[in-house]
């Protein structure tokens, strides 16, 4: 499925975790594709060593499970984003364009099973309160944009974005904004 993409190069393939760090040894990638499942290393090892070994590698879960805590804590480690394994080739790439511009990207199966996982009635713990503005501010931010960009989109001044920013990392409970 990538294979045909002008934007992509597929520079190798592993069976088992540790291919998956000789490959990284050899190739300069930007975008793990990361399935859970590897003999000799699971996943989540993968994504807890990166961070230490190949920092500017980004991985992106590509996996059946759909557990709510296992994506967060997934998430948590450092994969930029998770993706279920009967995801369509359209999903795939926007996922890798997505993570390859440096946003998280959660892939709509994904985003509509932690949402009904969550109770209708009751407040989420999932998520703090925030405000009208800062979810404006959040969703700006989640695109992409700079704190210029967001104070002239929404008519404030930069100020007043760098401090919702403030908040926001302040109620998500977040050490930077990715």
């Amino acid at each position: 499925m990538l294979r045909d993409q002008v934007d992509m190069r597929v520079v190798g393939e592993a069976i088992t975790g540790p291919e998956v760090f000789h490959i990284l040894r050899r190739q300069q990638v930007d975008v793990l594709l990361l399935d859970l499942e590897l003999p000799g290393m699971s996943g989540e090892e993968i994504c807890k060593e990166l961070p230490h070994s190949y920092p500017t590698v980004k991985p992106l879960i590509l996996t059946m499970h759909q557990e709510k805590e296992r994506i967060s804590a997934l998430i948590e480690l450092g994969a930029r984003g998770y993706l279920f394994k009967n995801t369509d080739k359209d999903e795939l790439l926007e996922g890798i364009r997505a993570v390859m511009e440096g946003r998280i990207f959660l892939a709509e199966a994904v985003a509509e099973k932690l949402q009904k996982e969550e109770e209708p009635n009751e407040p989420s713990g999932y998520l703090p309160k925030i405000t009208r503005r800062e979810r404006q501010v959040l969703a700006l931010i989640v695109e992409g944009l700079t704190n210029s960009e967001i104070a002239s989109q929404l008519h404030i001044s930069i100020k007043t974005v760098d401090s919702h920013r403030t908040n926001l990392l302040e109620k998500l409970s977040a050490r930077n904004t990715a």
